[in-house]
């Protein structure tokens, strides 16, 4: 069974979807739904297997339930510096970040904090003790002006199957790149132009290479993510790309007022519940 489909807006032309040979099945019911949403179509193809059965994509062998399931892994506040960084999130959360690393591709550094086992919040601004990237710098960070506010900017999922995923909306999260920052190593998506996936309001996607979840390695300060607010001129369009990449659980993005994307992050904290924003 194969799937190609074009719908405008979200690309899923790139991936073939077949039963892996050999892969154990009893049935399989492919239902391909297709719904347009103001000027952007949003195609679906759903596929029913147990979860013993495998698909293929692009010739590879995967898990079925791996191919568009992702969930919020991080969320990322862009800085001029990281002394900066650090500042606005102290005032904001009324907690300390802790010490990151370098991203030798990028040209970048981050601090971090905990937002629970599997989530948490990265301060990331260029290293200027680093080698200018032969590529533009990853999440807009070159068009940051040394008195650029720090602020909520971008936000991060996670896949099991990034090539997978990310074939559904190319055109919008970019290609995947490899990444490390001391012994951790993933594959993240990255504009070409370094700039953020609809303003901010479509994430990135990242796939972990390592054998516990980066979150874990961190200190416990009491803060967990409540909920992320993504806001829009044209919500619809938005929310075919998260559904296209199988979001979960689903976030509904709002109306923005204004024509420029934001996001909202409403966090507990030990000193109540905060809120991290655009400004």
């Amino acid at each position: 069974v194969s799937l190609v489909a074009n719908p405008e807006g979200v690309n899923f032309a790139t991936s073939r979807f077949s039963i892996a040979r050999g892969a154990p099945f009893d049935s399989l019911n492919l239902r391909v739904r297709c719904a347009r949403f103001g000027v952007v179509r949003c195609c679906i193809a759903e596929l029913y297997f147990s979860v013993s059965r495998f698909v293929r994509v692009n010739g590879r062998p995967v898990r079925w339930q791996s191919l568009m399931a992702t969930v919020l892994d991080h969320i990322i506040i862009v800085a001029p510096t990281l002394a900066a960084g650090a500042t606005y999130v102290k005032n904001a959360l009324g907690v300390e970040p802790q010490q990151g690393g370098s991203h030798p591709r990028m040209g970048t550094h981050n601090l971090l904090l905990s937002l629970g086992q599997s989530t948490y919040l990265e301060i990331i601004s260029v290293d200027p003790a680093a080698p200018k990237p032969s590529r533009p710098r990853w999440f807009a960070l070159d068009a940051l002006s040394p008195d650029s506010p720090p602020r909520l900017a971008a936000w991060v999922v996670r896949t099991q199957d990034i090539r997978a995923a990310s074939a559904c909306c190319a055109s919008v999260v970019g290609t995947v790149e490899p990444m490390t920052r001391g012994s951790l190593s993933w594959l993240i998506t990255v504009t070409p132009d370094g700039g953020l996936p609809l303003g901010g309001a479509a994430p990135a996607l990242i796939e972990w290479h390592v054998e516990s979840h980066p979150a874990q390695r961190l200190t416990n300060v009491g803060c967990s993510l409540v909920k992320l607010e993504v806001h829009h001129p044209e919500p619809p369009r938005v929310s075919a790309i998260l559904a296209s990449i199988g979001l979960d659980p689903p976030l509904h993005v709002q109306q923005s007022d204004g024509v420029q994307p934001f996001l909202v992050a409403h966090i507990q904290t030990p000193h109540g519940f905060r809120t991290l924003s655009a400004a």
